[in-house]
């Protein structure tokens, strides 16, 4: 029994070593149809593996099994359990030297087992390992991977700097091996970090050069030039932003992707409303929508009902604007959606100015876990300001800011403009030496203390 298990997980790492070309290249429908198909043999094959340790078989189905799990959302748990149950079962007793193999899971469980938002030290500590480990086994691709995710990781936490110095060490690695994939990857990833230090002709020159990568190895730019499109758009070169989008829709629509498509659609929303078509704008998220819901995507479906709230809001249609947001509100599972979603919210209560709905909303926040409640924070910004309270709005203003996840990640660029412009609309309403002190107290407080100090406060409100 125990050589006819053997036999079968050999037989289909091999089979995932033969799929990992094509998951990287223009076969990848066929390579990842080719691995649903077997995805349940496996499955058993990598648990056969680990029960017994068998580093040669895990090495050799983990690189596919890792891409294939991660862009598949209906096996991404499956992928996780995996990979955890492998990193366990590796772990080096405090005697033994750790084996190359768990340094490789460890990298590469860092989607699954660590969110970088969250707990980007543990992440950070898992990738010096597992950099440690490949360093002292002279494997440079192993490292160039290391390289690219601490990149990531530095740039969640806002140190951008040290962020381009980690990706740029990887480029250098996958360029002297030849490596044309994760050199795509990590130009992206180079592109988004020069955009965030805020040299955007940088950022689109990297993520250009992705682009044609991606074209050449026949796998989907979806992504890039998405990203891309947005960049221009954001340094007002709309109508080339808004060309590079449509051709990504319909390049996503001759390819039959609805993912893409809804995707497309929803960013091709935020540009036209930057251009002034809010008509154009709405019909797009709105059909984004339609198609999100039409094929079940959940992600796509949050995405959607998001920007047809916004566009609401732009069109000063606010109480449709505050139904649509209040749906998704709790579900938005990326962290710059949930920021998004709550300043606009908080933009829409305010000029719906009905006190008793903001301060029953506010309070409901207000008393929840504190990552929700230091969403709402601009909010009691605005609630204090009206009322005139205008030292107080300041403070609040700067512990939303100062905090430091809103410090690491600058909240979203989307809402920095406004941001900005509260602050200084704050800062003419005092006196300078009164608007120093304000902030300064602000950035003072415990967040966890204030939160709670404040629902309390704001419950007893008549």
């Amino acid at each position: 029994m125990a050589t006819i298990r053997a036999a079968h997980a050999a037989y289909f790492a091999q089979l995932m070593q033969q799929q990992e070309r094509g998951l990287k290249g223009r076969e990848q429908r066929q390579a990842k149809a080719a691995i649903a198909a077997d995805f349940e043999n496996v499955r058993q094959g990598w648990l056969w593996a680990v029960e017994r340790r068998d580093a040669a078989i895990l090495t050799q189905a983990g690189e596919a099994l890792y891409w294939f799990c991660e862009n598949d959302a209906q096996r991404y748990r499956a992928g996780q359990d995996l990979f955890q149950q492998a990193r366990e079962a590796l772990a080096p007793a405090a005697d033994e030297a750790p084996q190359p193999v768990w340094g490789k899971l460890l990298a590469r469980i860092l989607p699954y087992g660590v969110d970088e938002f969250e707990q980007p030290l543990q992440a950070q500590a898992w990738l010096s390992q597992a950099l440690a480990i490949a360093q002292a086994h002279g494997d440079e691709a192993e490292q160039a991977y290391c390289c690219w995710r601490l990149g990531s990781v530095h740039t969640n936490l806002g140190e951008f700097a040290q962020a381009t110095v980690e990706f740029e060490q990887s480029l250098a690695y996958y360029r002297r091996i030849g490596d044309l994939f994760y050199t795509a990857q990590v130009l992206h990833a180079l592109g988004e970090v020069y955009n965030r230090l805020r040299q955007p002709q940088r950022g689109i020159d990297y993520l250009q050069q992705a682009i044609e990568l991606h074209r050449a190895l026949g796998i989907s730019a979806f992504p890039i030039a998405t990203l891309v499109g947005l960049s221009l758009a954001a340094n007002d070169k709309i109508a080339a932003g808004e060309a590079l989008l449509w051709e990504a829709y319909q390049n996503s629509q001759a390819e039959g992707n609805p993912s893409d498509m809804a995707g497309g659609l929803v960013y091709l929303s935020r540009v036209l409303s930057k251009k002034g078509d809010f008509a154009a704008a709405q019909s797009a998220a709105q059909e984004a929508l339609a198609i999100a819901q039409a094929h079940n995507l959940g992600y796509r479906q949050q995405q959607a009902k998001m920007d047809v709230g916004m566009r609401a809001h732009e069109r000063g249609d606010l109480a449709q604007a505050f139904s649509q947001l209040r749906q998704i509100q709790d579900r938005a599972t990326v962290f710059r959606d949930q920021v998004r979603i709550e300043v606009i919210l908080a933009l829409t209560l305010d000029e719906l100015g009905q006190k008793d709905q903001t301060l029953s909303y506010l309070v409901e926040r207000l008393q929840g876990p504190i990552d929700l409640a230091l969403y709402s924070l601009p909010l009691a910004v605005l609630y204090f300001k009206r009322m005139g309270e205008v030292e107080r709005a300041i403070t609040l203003l700067a512990l939303f800011t100062m905090h430091d996840k809103f410090s690491h990640l600058a909240w979203l660029d989307a809402n920095r403009s406004y941001m900005q412009h509260l602050r200084e609309d704050l800062r003419t309403a005092v006196a300078p030496d009164r608007f120093a002190a304000a902030w300064m107290r602000g950035k003072a407080l415990d967040p966890a203390t204030t939160l709670r100090a404040l629902a309390e406060e704001l419950a007893l409100v008549p």
